[in-house]
């Protein structure tokens, strides 16, 4: 299925469209969004991008659950919970992130720094899943994940999941009643938008409450790029 493509100049303009397609819906769906720093790549699990990685996959995950007593008191039986935690700190999985914020999804396209323009996924999909297997690897399509919250970060990022079966596009799942939306932010207007997010209380200190991400925060208020901007 193809997805389709908007340009937009400012955060407003991104709000407004994700709202204009909610009313199509009747506000009875909503959708999952994601940030992608680079306006080429449609999203899929880490896990796919790395054929090493994939083909390791099972001996990494073993590996994790092995010393995760050692760091965590969580019932490794629960192979869901396992993976999610994994995710959450890092390392390579079947699991995407999500988020049900656009304000923080658009935050995660435009931060850091890319060659290219960012794009915020909006997907209005996946509402009715089976039932999740015992373990992630038996999954046949995207299932939607939802996992305890296990740190603040996840609280304030309004953390969601979908769990992959393989490196698939993920315009391949959508069926016809379902909608991708690509929308699309440029590379020169980027600085901007980080801006008016800003403003609007969404930041690094925001979305990362702990020292790392006060600091993040204050070492990009020093960027002398901000200046251009601010004067504009």
């Amino acid at each position: 299925m193809k997805f389709e493509e908007i340009e937009v100049s400012d955060v407003q303009s991104l709000i407004n469209i994700i709202r204009e397609k909610q009313i199509f819906f009747k506000n009875t769906r909503r959708p999952r969004l994601r940030g992608e720093k680079e306006i080429s790549y449609e999203p899929t699990a880490a896990i796919f991008r790395n054929e090493l990685a994939v083909k390791s996959e099972i001996a990494i995950f073993n590996e994790f659950q092995r010393y995760l007593p050692a760091f965590e008191s969580t019932d490794i039986t629960n192979l869901w919970n396992v993976i999610c935690l994994a995710q959450h700190h890092g390392l390579p999985t079947r699991l995407l992130d999500w988020t049900s914020n656009p304000l923080v999804a658009t935050y995660f396209a435009c931060e850091g720094v890319s060659e290219e323009g960012a794009a915020v996924w909006a997907v209005w999909a996946f509402d009715e899943c089976p039932p999740l297997p015992p373990s992630p690897l038996e999954i046949k399509t995207i299932t939607t994940v939802t996992p305890l919250v296990i740190s603040p970060r996840m609280h304030v990022q309004h953390s969601e999941f979908t769990a992959h079966p393989d490196g698939r596009p993920l315009s391949t799942y959508i069926s016809e009643n379902d909608l991708i939306l690509k929308i699309i932010i440029p590379k020169k207007l980027r600085i901007r938008f980080l801006l008016q997010l800003d403003f609007l209380g969404v930041n690094r200190k925001t979305l990362f409450p702990d020292l790392d991400g006060l600091c993040g925060y204050l070492k990009w208020r020093t960027n002398p790029e901000l200046l251009r901007w601010v004067n504009d």
